[in-house]
Order: structure tokens, then C-alpha cells, then sequence
């Protein structure tokens, strides 16, 4: 198959463009999308540029591969915003006892000065939107009163309500608060004498014991937060069964995962996290 090289002028952000290759299919929709813009007088994301009118107005580029935060440039290639993904349990749902119900946000901060706020969750092409309709980015830099003029409007309101005491409701911690450590969330996970970190933070700890019966041998793991409060334990065995089973003591849930070959324990941490258990 034929492959095309988009050449793009110097200040775009080299180390992106420079891997892109495009068939002529994919070169052609890109094409298109622009044109629509032009055409449109509007605003589209197309191989991690946001345009304006047709014209390229910002880099719009996702942090990881499985992630949902994203990283705002100017076409220098110096970050001007993050959107970094968040939730909360809501404080006012009212299904069965210990059950949670997860509200997603997103958290806006200016690097530049660390000034931040907060908007409910968005699609890419809403984000997009959100900054041409706010002005936030003015002659390649940030618009310094349209972000105070955002913050001013937007504030925290959705941290105040992560932040509110969520409790435990079974296991020998029954009743305890469930707060759990803040961090850097796209920071690597380490796992160093059965403690977990994050952001160089200690986030938790998760503790093993085996069982021998026979020829099976049952692995059973506790994980707490940082402050000692169990908040889930897992189990799987060596012969037989090919699933991790976890259950979650703040609502009560099993779900099983498939069994690595390794790794276990990492596998039973990363699922915790990912899904704000942890």
C-alpha cells in the first residue's frame, strides 16, 4: 500500500508530525475535515490539531493510549492547557445500600501558571469547541483574562464533591472513611515491598498469603489505602480456575479478570486504580 508523508511547516510539533503516516484514504479524510472547517466556519480535531475556520489553531494531543486526559499546545509545541479526567462518587445517589454511581469531570489547568478549574465530562470535539468559544488561546499563547474570566465562572465545584467522606460499607472496616490519596493519576505505578505508589506518593498496600491443598495452591491478596483501610481482596489458585477474582468493600462488587502469567499482583492493582478504587 502506498503510503503518504504529510510535510508541514517547521513550527508545527516535530516530534508528533514526524510519525505520522497516512494512507490515501486516511490523507484524504483529513483533507476533508479541513475543508469542512473552512467551508463550515467551524472547529475540528483531524491528526491531533484542532482547526479554526481551516486554519490550524492548536495541537490537541491525547497523554496515553487508554487515558482520557489530553494536552492543549500552542503550534510551537508548548503546552497552554490539560485536561486531566476525574471522577466522584456522587454524594446524593440513593440506590441500594453501598452501591456507588461514578460522575465524570474534567479538571482544566493552565500549566504555565497552575491555575485551574473544572467542567463536566466532554467529548474531544465539546473540548475543542469549549476553547475556541472561551478564547483561550489568543496569537498562540494563552489568553490570560479569558482564563481567569473561566475560572471565575467554572471553579471546583466537582473536586468539593470528590472530596466529601465516602465510607466503607463491608469488611472488617465497615464504617470507615474511604478517602483515597491524592495524586498525579498518569504517573507510573510501582510496587516496592507490597506498598503502591503513584507520583511518588504511597497510595496503598497490597499483602499476599497461599494456601496449599493438594496440588492447588490458592493465592489470597488484601489491598488497603494508605491509612490501613481495607478496600478489596483477590483470590485465584495456580490449577483449575483461570480468573482473579476481586471483591471491592465499598460496594460490594466481584468481577473477575483474566489470569496473566505474571504480574498478578500488578494486574489486581492496575483494575483497582483505573476504576477509582484505589
Amino acid at each position: 500500500m502506498k503510503m503518504i508523508f504529510i510535510l508541514l511547516p517547521v513550527f508545527f510539533f516535530i516530534e508528533i508530525i514526524s510519525a505520522q503516516q497516512l494512507t490515501h484514504k486516511e490523507y484524504a479524510k483529513h483533507l476533508k475535515k479541513i475543508n469542512q472547517s473552512k467551508e463550515e466556519a467551524s472547529v475540528v480535531i483531524s491528526l491531533d490539531t484542532i482547526y479554526n475556520k481551516g486554519e490550524a489553531y492548536a495541537l490537541f494531543i491525547k497523554v496515553t493510549s487508554a487515558g482520557k486526559d489530553y494536552s492543549v499546545k500552542n503550534l510551537s509545541g508548548n503546552e497552554l492547557i490539560y485536561w486531566r479526567f476525574n471522577s466522584y462518587d456522587n454524594p446524593e445517589y440513593t440506590g441500594n445500600i453501598g452501591s456507588v454511581q461514578k460522575n465524570y469531570y474534567y479538571e482544566i489547568i493552565f500549566p504555565a501558571n497552575q491555575k485551574r478549574c473544572e467542567t463536566e465530562f466532554k467529548t474531544v470535539q465539546q473540548m475543542g469547541d469549549f476553547i475556541l468559544e472561551n478564547d483561550l488561546i489568543h496569537e498562540n499563547g494563552l489568553n490570560e483574562d479569558a482564563v481567569d474570566g473561566l475560572i471565575q465562572a467554572y471553579g471546583n465545584k466537582y473536586s468539593t464533591k470528590r472530596n466529601k467522606p465516602v465510607q466503607v460499607f463491608y469488611g472488617e472496616d465497615s464504617g470507615k472513611e474511604y478517602k483515597l490519596a491524592e495524586r498525579d493519576r498518569t504517573k507510573l505505578i510501582t510496587l516496592n515491598n507490597n506498598l503502591i505508589e503513584q507520583d511518588n506518593i504511597i497510595i496503598g498496600s497490597i499483602e499476599s498469603k497461599t494456601k496449599n491443598e493438594g496440588v492447588v495452591t490458592y493465592f489470597n491478596y488484601t489491598i488497603k489505602l494508605q491509612d490501613g483501610t481495607t478496600i478489596a481482596t483477590a483470590k485465584h489458585q495456580n490449577y483449575g480456575a483461570e480468573d482473579i477474582e476481586i471483591k471491592t468493600m465499598k460496594d460490594s462488587k466481584i468481577i473477575r479478570l483474566a489470569k496473566p502469567d505474571y504480574w498478578i499482583d500488578k494486574t489486581i492493582v492496575q483494575y483497582l486504580i483505573d476504576n477509582f478504587y484505589l
